[in-house]
């Protein structure tokens, strides 16, 4: 699933940004909408989530998207995951993030979400 340069790249973000060795031990594919890959990576220092792309395709989208993810988080109306690092690897771009548990999404929460950004 991930290319050889992908591994390795992601595997030194990891090990950078937890200062300790990391490995992967395994990848599950997930949704990672209409342009990009997607993947849930599971290591010995827990759960990630990794999305890439074509970098020449799409320059500097990770990177806007994690400007996007700081001012949601400035307004303290929902969890987000943590950004751990953006990058390129070979002819792809990645955003790698915590992984955050998948929750069944409710009248109810998106009511708050909403509230909660409003306010």
């Amino acid at each position: 699933m991930l290319s050889k340069n992908l591994t390795e790249a992601v595997t030194q973000k990891l090990c950078d940004a937890l200062h300790y060795p990391v490995q992967i031990l395994n990848t599950v594919a997930e949704t990672g909408g209409s342009i990009n890959q997607a993947a849930k990576l599971e290591t010995n220092a827990g759960l990630f989530f990794i999305k890439w792309n074509r970098a020449d395709n799409y320059p500097g989208m990770f990177e806007t998207e994690i400007r996007g993810l700081k001012l949601l988080a400035d307004t303290r109306s929902f969890q987000l995951p943590e950004v751990i690092a953006t990058d390129t690897a070979g002819e792809n771009a990645f955003l790698l993030l915590r992984y955050l548990s998948k929750e069944t999404a409710t009248a109810e929460m998106w009511y708050k979400a909403g509230s909660a950004l409003a306010a």
